[in-house]
C-alpha cells in the first residue's frame, strides 16, 4: 500500500510529511492523504522527485515493485546502517559535509586506536607506552 511506503520513507529518512510534500511538489494535505491512505496512488512525476531527493525507487513508490532504493543494498551492512546512509543522503549539502567531517575525524581516531592495540599486543611494551603518548586527545 502507498501509505506503508510513504511511512517507510518518512521513518527511514527522518523527514516530516510536509517536507516530503514540498519535495514531491504537492501540498502537505495531499502528502498527508498519501500517508493516511485517503489517496491510494501517487503520480510518477511526484515519485520521481522523491526518488531524486531520497534515493527511493520511483517504481517502488508508485507500484510497490522492484527494489526499494536505487542505492545498492549490501548484505554486509545492517538495516540500521543502510537507513543511516539514506538519512545522511537526504541532508542538505552543508549538513552532509559536516556529518562527513565528523565521521572522518572519528575514523582517524579509530585508526590510531587500532594501531595502539596492535602495538600493545606486540612484544615491545616500551614502544606501546611511547606510542600512547603520541595519540591525539
Amino acid at each position: 500500500m502507498l501509505s506503508e511506503r510513504i511511512e517507510t520513507i518518512l521513518r527511514e529518512t527522518g523527514t516530516k510529511i510536509g517536507v516530503l510534500g514540498d519535495v514531491a511538489g504537492v501540498s502537505s494535505g495531499t502528502a498527508s492523504m498519501w500517508l493516511t491512505g485517503q489517496i491510494k496512488s501517487i503520480k510518477l512525476q511526484y515519485a520521481i522527485k522523491i526518488q531524486r531527493k531520497y534515493g527511493y525507487n520511483a517504481t517502488w513508490i508508485v507500484l510497490g515493485e522492484g527494489p526499494k532504493t536505487l542505492v545498492p543494498q549490501s548484505n554486509d551492512l545492517s538495516p540500521t546502517i543502510q537507513a543511516l546512509a539514506l538519512r545522511v543522503g537526504a541532508l542538505s549539502s552543508q549538513r552532509r559535509a559536516r556529518i562527513e567531517s565528523i565521521i572522518s575525524a572519528w575514523l582517524v581516531d579509530a585508526e590510531q586506536l587500532d594501531k595502539l592495540e596492535a602495538i600493545e599486543q606486540g612484544s615491545n611494551p616500551a614502544l606501546a607506552a611511547k606510542s600512547a603518548h603520541r595519540l591525539p586527545k
